[in-house]
């Protein structure tokens, strides 16, 4: 007899928590995760710069986007992203676990909450058993947040 389980489409996604959120972005848009280099930015501004591999990255400090300040010196990690002709850098407090989970898990935002929400760079979202209770992941729309990252240049 056949069967009955249906191979289902997955996709990987690197999923970190910040306070009381999880965050996640997808794997094919990570080129590395590295401890968190010097960052220069000037005051408490969302961009700063970090030397990556003797090339000058934008980083965007993900923490202050969502909370209002930003992430403590020298602590948490680096996540080096691929933009269209730059590489950017996305500051995350703890180091993201690799996950995979099913296509079809993956929950698009609505429009009018995207818009009205305070971080405005999430896509979609899923649910990951976490301590026996399902947290709530947001997908970064990285290319939404290197769009802001370009025009706040």
């Amino acid at each position: 007899m056949f069967s009955s389980k249906v191979k289902q489409a997955k996709t990987k996604i690197m999923v970190f928590p910040m306070g009381e959120l999880f965050f996640g972005t997808r794997l094919e848009q990570v080129l590395r995760v590295v401890a968190m280099p010097n960052v220069f930015k000037s005051g408490e501004k969302l961009l700063g710069i970090a030397n990556f591999e003797d090339q000058e990255v934008v980083v965007v400090d993900l923490y202050q986007k969502v909370f209002g300040q930003p992430l403590p010196k020298r602590q948490g990690f680096l996540l080096i992203l691929g933009g269209k002709a730059n590489l950017y850098g996305l500051t995350v407090p703890n180091l993201p676990i690799l996950r995979e989970i099913p296509i079809a898990d993956l929950h698009a935002l609505p429009a009018n909450y995207r818009d009205r929400d305070s971080l405005g760079v999430a896509s979609h979202m899923f649910q990951i058993p976490e301590k026996e209770i399902p947290q709530t992941v947001f997908l970064l729309d990285t290319d939404l947040l290197l769009t802001m990252v370009d025009q706040a240049s």
